[in-house]
């Protein structure tokens, strides 16, 4: 049985991660689905550039907002699958077998995507196979079992919109662009948006063309960004003829909308035929999912800090970076990290038992090395 994908050709961004220092534009950033592994940034989409642009108009392919932008709780990861081989040497000697190359040790390495799925009354996590990374590879479905808060934890899920759409002019029908947010703002932002368009449009919003627009907002003293979706008209006149126009159209056309749906809609296996998780099975790598800037943080907080406080992180995390042979490319994570644990502790004493404590287990978890992305997933929990 196939299980149906809209083609993702690329991504729209208002920011990303450039050695762990965030890069903002002003704009919206249409980039490829690579990476430049030299600068770890996205290389722009054919026709597009890192400046950005101001607005882009977008197309939705469906008329089901649950379809164009699906919000709940994600994660990506690599899914490893033991072999039988592993599997054998490590009920004798697991230590051996932790030392098997990974032609050996695994039988497929194949990137997920897990979230929430709707299951009659109930919901369960998911893992779904992102098989365009890995087409030759026959990868399960995953029932990790049904959703509560101890499993978003263990599977490091995070609360995420995710926007399918096309950029008109620029690509296909089924070829979409993604635009993931964490941000709450810009979650409720496209809901809000999406919602109101569905009504004027009598639930026939696929086609139409939207603008999508970058914005900034300001709460206290921390400045973030959010992105809108608008219909390219202000009076009523205009609002109105461009509707009139859009559904004279969908009277025409051949394609049914609804029955497109009902594909990407049952694009699920029965629970009966998931492969049930088992860690034995399997080893999983999260991704620390940090490409995507959505929310910044105002100079003017920084500069509220005192400047005793400030010297005395900068000295604490000069001592700790030595102290634990923080490498210079984990040394912007690190001081992140310092910065975001001082602000849940007022005495830097504490503070300090604290940051070792945590840099302590982390070390002890990986035979004594402190990965860059295990200082990124602590840089998160840190954040307020």
């Amino acid at each position: 049985m196939n299980y149906y994908n809209l083609v993702k050709i690329g991504n729209i961004k208002i920011g990303e991660r450039r050695k762990g220092q965030p890069i903002v534009r002003e704009g919206l950033l249409v980039t490829q689905a690579v990476k430049d592994n030299e600068d770890e940034i996205f290389l722009p989409f054919p026709g597009f550039n890192r400046k950005g642009v101001e607005s882009l108009d977008v197309v939705l392919p469906f008329d089901d907002a649950n379809l164009n932008f699906e919000v709940g709780y994600v994660s990506f990861a690599t899914i490893k699958f033991y072999s039988k081989t592993y599997k054998e040497l490590a009920q004798t000697n697991k230590e051996q077998a932790n030392t098997l190359e990974d032609n050996v040790k695994y039988d497929a390495i194949v990137p997920y995507i897990i979230k929430e799925v709707q299951d009659k009354d109930a919901t369960v996590i998911m893992g779904q196979p992102l098989s365009e990374y890995a087409q030759n590879i026959e990868a399960p479905f995953i029932l990790f079992g049904q959703k509560n808060d101890n499993l978003i934890q263990e599977l490091k899920m995070e609360y995420t919109g995710i926007l399918k759409c096309m950029i008109h002019k620029v690509s296909g029908l089924g070829e979409v662009f993604h635009f993931k947010t964490k941000s709450k703002a810009t979650i409720n932002a496209i809901v809000s948006q999406l919602t109101l368009i569905d009504r004027l449009t009598n639930h026939q919003t696929a086609g139409l063309v939207l603008k999508m627009k970058p914005y900034r907002k300001q709460y206290n003293k921390n400045v973030f960004p959010f992105i809108d979706l608008a219909l390219p008209a202000t009076s009523s006149i205009e609002v109105n003829q461009l509707l009139q126009e859009h559904l004279e159209a969908r009277k025409c056309q051949m394609l049914s909308i609804q029955d497109l749906e009902e594909e990407f809609k049952n694009k699920y296996p029965s629970l009966i035929n998931c492969s049930k998780f088992n860690p034995k099975n399997m080893e999983i790598e999260f991704e620390s999912n940090m490409d995507v800037v959505h929310e910044i943080v105002d100079e003017v907080e920084e500069s509220a800090t005192s400047s005793t406080k400030r010297a005395e992180i900068e000295t604490l995390t000069n001592k700790l970076a030595e102290r634990f042979q923080i490498t210079s490319t984990q040394k912007t994570m690190f001081t992140t990290l310092v910065k975001r644990m001082s602000e849940h502790y007022d005495d830097v004493d504490t503070l300090e038992a604290e940051i070792v404590s945590e840099i302590e287990k982390v070390s002890n978890e990986n035979e004594g090395k402190i990965p860059l992305k295990m200082i990124a997933d602590l840089v998160k929990k840190y954040t307020k």
